[in-house]
Formats: C-alpha cells, sequence, structure tokens
C-alpha cells in the first residue's frame, strides 16, 4: 500500500464548519431570512388562487355525482330533515330497554 493511511487522511482534512457562514454574519442571515418570507408568501399565494379557481372546479368537473351528492347532504342537514317521529320513538325504546336491563343487575 502506498500513500497516507486512514488516520492521516483524517488529521490533515479541511473541517467543515458547524455553522454554515450565513448564520455567522448578520447581512446573510436577514438576506436569507428575507428570501425564506418571500418564498413562504409565494406559495401560500399561489395555492390561495388557485384551490377555489383550478383544484376546485376540477374536483366539481371529475366528480359531479360526489359533488351532488355533498350538496344533497349539506341540505338535508340545514332543512334537518332526518328529525322525525321514529327517531324519537328509537330513543325511547333505547330507553326503556337500558332501564331493563339495568333492572335485572
Amino acid at each position: 500500500m502506498s500513500g497516507p493511511g486512514v488516520i492521516d487522511r483524517i488529521k490533515n482534512s479541511k473541517r467543515m464548519g458547524v455553522f454554515p457562514p450565513w448564520i455567522k454574519s448578520r447581512g446573510e442571515f436577514v438576506e436569507a431570512l428575507g428570501w425564506l418570507a418571500g418564498h413562504l408568501w409565494h406559495t401560500v399565494a399561489f395555492h390561495a388562487v388557485r384551490v377555489p379557481f383550478v383544484y376546485l372546479l376540477k374536483l366539481v368537473w371529475r366528480s359531479p355525482r360526489r359533488a351532488l351528492n355533498i350538496l344533497g347532504r349539506i341540505g338535508r342537514w340545514a332543512a334537518d330533515a332526518d328529525a322525525d317521529a321514529d327517531a324519537d320513538a328509537d330513543a325511547c325504546s333505547a330507553t326503556r330497554r337500558w332501564s331493563t336491563c339495568s333492572a335485572c343487575r
């Protein structure tokens, strides 16, 4: 074998700094934060514009049956169509069953 050994290569190697240079310099740190804020703002604005106009329209176009189903459910919820006498009767029978079972104990 020729050349330096592993230990010699480790001893002679240049070490990287623990902190990147942009953290050490206040100017570079402020510049990096500015870039990050701009990037985040662009991402939020991009999706805020696309969600209602592109993604929602794609969803409605690709699944009209499901969209109508959801609108129907919302309408039934708003009209409270499920609250009828059968629901009250079921609640009473459940109460009777519970009191009967608890009396057996």
